[in-house]
């Protein structure tokens, strides 16, 4: 958890448990309890480094308030796409797997589900409507992807999301948080 507690401190995380109520945040071993019912209940599970990061760490603003968090694509399927998008909070683990919060990891999956492809899990937001999210099951398991919502397709009844509205932004989880730059918002 080192290398977290560092990625954290050095983007200005500012945790969520300030910002919702108390009767929302599970203790550790709750938040461990709900996310295996989770992971059960969709049949994959997030990758480790991933995992770990949002049960310690999850739900929580990034920047400090006066910079904004952003990074550079690595590969985008499209020249429609950006090059570069921001991260502006990750989503937290609840209680209890139920209740629809902007900010919950459960219904924010549930939200998106039949938007993006289905081995993609949100697991951030930019505050704009884009989705950082992460690969959890297929040959692009642990790879970290930037959903953009204004180049949403409307798939055709019964075709899968594909991947044309969305861009690769880490190899894995560690690499995204690498990735991460603080960016002064002006004045």
């Amino acid at each position: 958890m080192e290398g977290f507690s560092q990625q954290i401190s050095r983007l200005g995380y500012v945790k969520i448990e300030y910002l919702i109520r108390d009767d929302l945040l599970p203790t550790r071993e709750e938040a461990e309890t709900v996310l295996i019912n989770f992971e059960r209940e969709i049949g994959m599970s997030l990758p480790q480094e991933c995992r770990d990061f949002l049960l310690e760490y999850g739900g929580g603003y990034l920047g400090g308030g006066d910079h904004d968090v952003i990074f550079k694509c690595i590969h985008t399927p499209s020249s429609d796409l950006a090059d570069h998008g921001r991260c502006e909070i990750f989503f937290y683990i609840p209680k209890h797997d139920g209740g629809g919060h902007a900010y919950n990891l459960f219904w924010n999956y549930r939200c998106f589900l039949d938007r993006m492809p289905r081995n993609l899990i949100p697991i951030a937001a930019d505050g704009g409507g884009n989705i950082i999210c992460i690969s959890a099951l297929g040959k692009d398991c642990g790879k970290v992807y930037y959903w953009d919502h204004e180049l949403e397709e409307e798939p055709m009844e019964e075709e899968e999301c594909t991947y044309s509205n969305i861009s690769l932004i880490g190899d894995n989880f560690l690499h995204f948080l690498d990735s991460l730059e603080l960016d002064r918002i002006p004045d």
